[in-house]
């Protein structure tokens, strides 16, 4: 990724949360930090890491995308309706009585949600799900998972990340939007998590997003190899899932 894509992406964040603000003023409750603190992840995912489209939607070989933290959908919504699977005039009717855009996922409603997710702490299992069925069948697509860190108070997040090692799901990648917030105030004083690095080293291999906040990353090589660098180090932002501003995410790929 050179400097016009990373420019490129980062406008694309900016309209992204200018079309949050305008659906979020309808007058209803709605997740403002977590729907705006996750949108570079997402445009980094959706506008260059993933294999993804509205032509390829009915591809079993496709990259898959799951929203754990469901709540923070109105995010995907918008990055849904740039690639042309829900018309932009459709965001308006977030939350309202009989729109396919409720508060949560429904993957039966919506256009290119892939997971019906709300109930904290269920997408890292759904991702191994789909992991495991495309193994039966001989394929090995993407899955991205994107958490909460207030999330990570879930025990069955650490469940499913053991069942991810333990069946050597190399195609699994979560990623930590670690906002430091959850609903009810900040996540380390509800419940701390850290040292949350050290909790995830058990099963995964990771990198430091361009020095910042001291959580690991991971990229991928040409092959999809998991590409392994030790904290602090710098890595170019084309080796990285996400780009040069996503200071608050962490990402872990299980090597085979």
């Amino acid at each position: 990724m050179d400097e016009e894509q990373v420019r490129a992406l980062e406008k694309r964040a900016a309209l992204v949360r200018l079309e949050l603000v305008k659906m979020f003023s309808i007058g209803k409750a709605h997740h403002f930090g977590g729907s705006l603190s996750c949108v570079d992840i997402l445009c980094a995912l959706y506008f260059h890491k993933m294999n993804y489209s509205r032509e390829n939607m009915a591809d079993p070989e496709r990259d898959r995308f799951i929203m754990s933290k469901g709540h923070s959908v109105p995010t995907q919504y918008v990055i849904l309706s740039m690639l042309g699977l829900i018309p932009a005039d459709e965001l308006g009717t977030l939350k309202t009585l009989g729109t396919r855009l409720q508060g949560h996922p429904d993957m039966r409603k919506t256009p290119g949600i892939e997971a019906p997710t709300g109930a904290l702490g269920m997408g890292l299992s759904f991702a191994n799900g789909i992991a495991m069925a495309g193994r039966l069948d001989a394929r090995k697509p993407r899955i991205f998972v994107v958490m909460g860190d207030g999330e990570l108070q879930e025990g069955q997040v650490w469940e499913a990340a053991m069942n991810s090692a333990n069946r050597h799901l190399s195609n699994v990648c979560a990623i930590v939007d670690r906002n430091k917030y959850e609903s009810q105030g900040e996540v380390d004083q509800l419940k701390g998590i850290e040292p949350l690095v050290d909790k995830w080293t058990f099963s995964t291999n990771g990198v430091t997003i361009n020095g910042c906040y001291k959580i690991p990353c991971i990229g991928f090589g040409p092959g999809n190899e998991v590409l392994a660098h030790a904290p602090n180090e710098k890595v170019p932002v084309s080796d990285l899932v996400t780009a040069s501003a996503f200071y608050a995410a962490l990402a872990y790929y299980i090597a085979d």
